[in-house]
C-alpha cells in the first residue's frame, strides 16, 4: 500500500524558515539541505511506520533527516500526515 502525503501549513511554515535559515547560513548547501529533507518525507509513503513513536510527543512519529533534522508526523488512515519540519537542536517538547 502507498500512502499520501499531507503537509500541514505549520509543516511547511517550517521548511520555508529552513531555508531561510539556511539561504543566510549556508547558501550553497540551502537548496540540496531542503531538497533531501523533501525527499526523505516524501519517501514516507512507502513505509510510514520505519519511524520511531517520539518519545516527548507519543502522538507522533519522528523522521530523522541527515542527522540535524527531524519531521514529526501521524499516520491517520491511508494519510501520512506531516506536521512539524525542526532543527533537531530546537526543543521539540509539548509539540501541538
Amino acid at each position: 500500500m502507498n500512502y499520501k502525503i499531507r503537509w500541514l501549513p505549520q509543516a511547511s511554515q517550517d521548511l520555508h524558515e529552513v531555508r531561510d535559515y539556511l539561504d543566510k547560513e549556508a547558501p550553497d548547501a540551502a537548496s540540496e539541505i531542503v531538497r533531501n529533507i523533501y525527499e526523505s518525507i516524501n519517501n514516507l509513503v512507502f513505509m510510514p511506520y520505519r519511524c520511531r513513536i517520539d518519545y516527548d510527543n507519543p502522538e507522533y512519529r519522528c523522521l530523522v533527516i541527515l542527522e540535524s533534522y527531524l519531521a514529526f508526523y501521524r499516520v491517520i488512515g491511508e494519510i501520512v500526515e506531516i506536521n512539524y519540519v525542526r532543527h533537531a537542536s530546537r526543543d521539540n517538547k509539548g509539540l501541538n
